[in-house]
């Protein structure tokens, strides 16, 4: 919350990367996780009666899968559609005006560390999927309540907006990512059902 835009700019674009190249990561390795386990359980079905190279043309339909490319999407929407609601809501409620470039500043830098929580969901995937999706689910929790509380403090809320910030804020972020999600993520499973 110290930083100045007019200099410190960068440092908004470095943790909003770290997010997104953090939950890429992760999805590369849900993907490959996945990917493994579907073609090791249909694999040994389909060898006895197919051979061996059924195993490998499920892994190989697997691979063509754009879960990773549709989950960066999703994570690109999702910090757009976050950050362009906090920012409409708080130059519309707010007691300060801000500009996109304080918001992405400020904001952005405060993504920094989920990149570190995704790229260790990555990791986690292969012990544990559970686990690591766990792991993703509170992270992208939390990083919304920070980046909420982050905004209140840069808008300078009073106590009586702030209920109502988070409530627009987060139906708004919820309805457009929802629906982003829909249309990405069915993609991503339809390719494997018809390639």
């Amino acid at each position: 919350m110290n930083l100045n835009p007019a200099t410190d700019f960068i440092y908004g674009l470095i943790g909003m990367g770290a997010s997104l190249a953090g939950f890429f990561i992760w999805g590369l390795a849900l993907k490959k996780k996945l990917v493994d386990s579907i073609s090791g359980t249909v694999g040994s079905v389909g060898k006895d009666l197919f051979g061996n190279s059924f195993k490998s043309a499920v892994s190989e339909v697997g691979s063509k899968v754009p879960l990773a490319t549709n989950l960066l999407l999703l994570g690109i929407i999702s910090l757009l559609v976050l950050f362009g609601a906090l920012w409409l809501l708080g130059n519309w409620k707010g007691q300060v005006k801000m500009g996109w470039k304080e918001i992405v500043t400020y904001l952005g830098t405060m993504q920094l560390p989920f990149g570190a929580a995704y790229a260790a969901a990555a990791i986690l995937a292969f012990l544990s999927l559970k686990l690591s999706l766990l792991l993703v689910a509170v992270g992208l929790l939390t990083a919304l309540l920070m980046t909420c509380f982050g905004a209140q403090e840069i808008y300078q809320y009073s106590k009586e907006q702030r209920f109502a910030q988070y409530g627009m804020s987060m139906a708004l972020y919820a309805v457009i990512v929802l629906v982003a999600s829909n249309i990405l993520l069915k993609d991503a499973f339809s390719s494997l059902i018809l390639p």
